[in-house]
């Protein structure tokens, strides 16, 4: 009911291609500048040290050349890599970040792994009271990228995180630590290329108000309630 009202209301819900073909109206889409040409497509995976088959480079082909696609295959035909593959090219091609959810934390779990291994910056979000992943690197983890920030919010959140650790926080300090860490947690989310995380979760507080320049969603046929925000 949410996605629906959304859809109804709200005109950023969702891109305008999108929309027409939810609506069942012609696309009218503009290709986007930056994209690998089809000729480049090989050199370019093999450039990231990836190897596809010709089903799946015909596929990510398409994909690019395309503002909407849906891929579907059996288990085990090599559709996590596709999505790994997408999301390594369109951020090598400068469009901005890209969104990478799936309905379970199993795959996201997978397919951020296999982007890490691309050398893509990743982050991988999941709900604060849920382990991370064993098979997910700790450079993709949210701890890691908020380590790595060098702004004043995320100095003083690391002092007061050590301070944490050799006492118990006091009440204003522990609601200033809170306010610093909700502020670093959308710092570092905003400067990854990639952002991994459940369909659920893309929903949440933690992505409102972000634009991804692409969205991918693996595992899309369990999710009919999903509202993608991008431009």
């Amino acid at each position: 009911q949410a996605a629906l009202r959304a859809f109804l209301v709200d005109e950023q819900a969702m891109s305008a291609e999108v929309r027409a073909h939810v609506c069942g109206r012609p696309l009218r889409a503009t290709l986007p500048r930056r994209l690998v040409l089809p000729g480049e497509l090989e050199r370019v995976c093999a450039e990231l040290g990836v190897s596809v088959n010709s089903v799946q480079l015909e596929i990510i082909g398409t994909v690019l050349r395309r503002p909407f696609s849906l891929v579907q295959g059996p288990p085990g035909c090599g559709k996590t890599d596709i999505v790994a593959v997408l999301a390594a090219i369109l951020t090598r091609c400068g469009r901005g970040q890209v969104l990478c959810c799936a309905s379970s934390n199993v795959a996201v779990d997978n397919f951020t792994e296999r982007i890490a291994e691309l050398g893509v910056d990743v982050l991988r979000l999941v709900a604060r009271d849920r382990p991370m992943g064993g098979n997910v690197p700790h450079s993709c983890t949210l701890e890691a990228h908020i380590a790595r920030l060098a702004t004043k919010e995320a100095t003083a959140y690391r002092e007061y995180a050590q301070l944490g650790k050799a006492r118990k926080l006091l009440g204003a300090e522990e609601a200033h630590f809170n306010r610093l860490r909700t502020k670093v947690e959308q710092q570092a989310v905003r400067l990854a290329r990639v952002v991994c995380c459940t369909c659920s979760l893309a929903g949440g507080a933690q992505l409102r108000g972000m634009r991804f320049s692409d969205v991918v969603i693996d595992e899309a046929d369990q999710e009919a309630g999903v509202v993608g925000s991008y431009r």
